[in-house]
C-alpha cells in the first residue's frame, strides 16, 4: 500500500503519514514528519494506535489496523479506511 497523507486541525494543522505493507504486515505512522509508530504485526488480531495533537486545536486521533484493513478516525469519526 502507498502512503496516505493526511491533514488535520482548521487553525492548526497537523500531517500525519500511514504506510501499511500488507505482505511484510509493517505499518509506519508519521506525525508532522516525525515517526510515531514503526511495528510489524505478523498476528491476526487488531492493533490501535491513539494520539492527542494539537495544543488551541486538540484532536484525538485513532489508526487501527485490522486484518486488511487501517481505518483512520480523528475526534471519534471515522475518516476513511485505507485499505
Amino acid at each position: 500500500m502507498p502512503k496516505e497523507k493526511f491533514e488535520i486541525g482548521e487553525k492548526e494543522k497537523h500531517f500525519f503519514t500511514v504506510d501499511y505493507d500488507i505482505i511484510l504486515k509493517s505499518i509506519k505512522i508519521e506525525q508532522d514528519g516525525a515517526i510515531v509508530a514503526n511495528e510489524l504485526h505478523l498476528w491476526p488480531f487488531a492493533k490501535k494506535f491513539q494520539f492527542d495533537v494539537g495544543s488551541s486545536e486538540p484532536h484525538h486521533v485513532e489508526v487501527t489496523r485490522r486484518p486488511f484493513q487501517i481505518v483512520l478516525k480523528v475526534d471519534g469519526e471515522k475518516v476513511r479506511p485505507l485499505l
